[in-house]
């Protein structure tokens, strides 16, 4: 029942604070606007610029002058791909280095002789590891014309006679809508400023839990019959409902009047809104309780959370790879928009359960160490 109490007159007390409270929900909404207005234009798809892609034929055979041939004439090709002929692999290098060609096709000396000896043929491809999704291209490119040759190869063994292949036969153009299926800016926006949001209120559950730990207020409620798990319970939970309700008024209002787009499921986005702010206030007592010092904690929190912001693209989409898996809002991101967008299901358990555990870890620490400073 102390429990209840605590967490009661904790709640009513942040309540009376009504404008640090409309702060606190204003300023969010406000940056997801300037955000999404601003960087609306990163969002949208473009048409994809023609690829230029080296190619050095060494073939002493008609082979690898048939695969020039046809990567240059191919008019399906020619809308993806541009060929350069350069003289050597060292030039090539320079040139993907410099961002003049994206990759080097090259076919080696024997290239024709092991496909007439039935021997096991290749056609290298150099490029940048930074390629994206041009390497893809010339990939699947290069891995048509393989089966191209494969079959032609095959049927050649059966009948006696080469296989004729009209490449344009084999393509077929079918529109794909992605509307809902691709955040806008403003999609992107309302969760990662919604988690940015949340896990400030780090900050705020070490000032609330300071306040039966440190100073003057502390000394007198350690002498009371309220044991630490319940002091620590109840300032939790009015901490974390009071961030939660910040929250669903964040979501609620980018759903309706912003138009974000949350998905089909807005119970399940509320409850990792929950998980959030839950983790947030734990990471925030903890602080607190370790350093024994609001002020030492608070900084602390305020340092940490901008820069696990960052790491994980809640500014700006930027990729910091395996590291970006440091950060709870690497974490949280994951959930919300593998849910939002029909993701990978797998990703979204995964990444709930490392905040789920994080938190129980954290509040353990808290109430282990709270009790030792209490006896």
């Amino acid at each position: 029942m102390n429990t209840l109490y605590i967490a009661y007159y904790t709640i009513k007390r942040i309540m009376l604070d009504k404008r640090t409270n409309i702060m606190k929900i204003l300023i969010p909404i406000v940056a997801i606007v300037i955000l999404g207005m601003a960087l609306k234009g990163s969002f949208e798809l473009s048409s994809m610029d023609i690829i230029k892609v080296g190619y050095l034929n060494l073939d002493n055979g008609k082979q690898g002058e048939t695969l020039v041939k046809i990567l240059k004439e191919d008019k399906s090709i020619k809308e993806l791909i541009s060929l350069v002929q350069v003289d050597s692999v060292d030039k090539a290098e320079k040139m993907i280095s410099d961002n003049k060609i994206s990759s080097l096709i090259f076919i080696d000396k024997d290239y024709t002789k092991q496909i007439e000896s039935g021997e096991k043929s290749s056609v290298t491809i150099y490029s940048s590891k930074y390629s994206d999704y041009k390497l893809t291209v010339v990939q699947n490119i290069m891995d048509s014309y393989v089966n191209i040759v494969n079959t032609n190869i095959a049927v050649a063994m059966v009948t006696g006679k080469p296989a004729e292949y009209d490449s344009s036969s084999s393509i077929k153009e079918i529109p794909i809508s992605i509307n809902g299926n691709r955040p806008k800016a403003i999609d992107y926006y309302a969760v990662t400023i919604l988690v940015l949001s949340l896990l400030s209120g780090a900050a705020f559950g070490c000032e609330l839990v300071g306040e039966d730990y440190i100073g003057v207020m502390g000394k007198r409620i350690k002498s009371t019959p309220v044991s630490p798990v319940q002091q620590y319970a109840g300032k939790m939970i009015g901490a974390c409902l009071s961030n939660f309700v910040q929250g669903l008024v964040m979501v609620l209002f980018t759903k309706f009047v912003l138009k974000a787009n949350w998905g089909s499921n807005i119970f399940i986005i509320l409850a990792f809104t929950l998980l959030v702010a839950v983790f947030a206030t734990a990471i925030g007592a903890m602080l607190c309780i370790i350093f024994n010092d609001v002020n030492r904690a608070g900084a602390l929190s305020s340092l940490l959370v901008p820069i696990f912001t960052f790491i994980a693209g809640g500014y700006v989409k930027i990729d910091f790879g395996p590291i970006k898996y440091l950060s709870p809002n690497q974490w949280a991101h994951t959930a919300f928009f593998n849910t939002i967008y029909n993701g990978d299901q797998h990703l979204v358990v995964t990444n709930v359960l490392a905040l789920l555990i994080a938190t129980v870890v954290i509040s353990t620490v808290s109430i282990i160490l709270a009790r030792r400073r209490t006896n």
